[in-house]
């Protein structure tokens, strides 16, 4: 489930920032004066990071490309 943005509570009387909803304000003693303010600026994970991953190699379906080179580990268990 996606996590929902942070969101803040502030006072239209005083200012004071909150961060749960509650009904009387803390700082100025006010009532239903709090109003929830959203801080969605930060991009989701995989937005807009400017990371860039590995590229990707698209293999034909035809057969074209050859097997890699095996390796052997030199013992006949392993190298059937």
């Amino acid at each position: 489930m996606a996590k929902r943005p942070a969101s803040q509570y502030v006072c239209q009387e005083c200012g004071a920032v909150h961060h749960r909803w509650s009904g009387k304000c803390d700082g100025c003693d006010a009532w239903n004066t709090l109003v929830e303010e959203s801080q969605g600026d930060a991009t989701p994970k995989g937005l807009g990071t400017g990371r860039k991953g590995r590229r990707i190699e698209f293999v034909g379906l035809k057969g074209e490309n050859p097997q890699p080179p095996r390796w052997t580990a030199n013992m006949e268990e392993f190298d059937r």
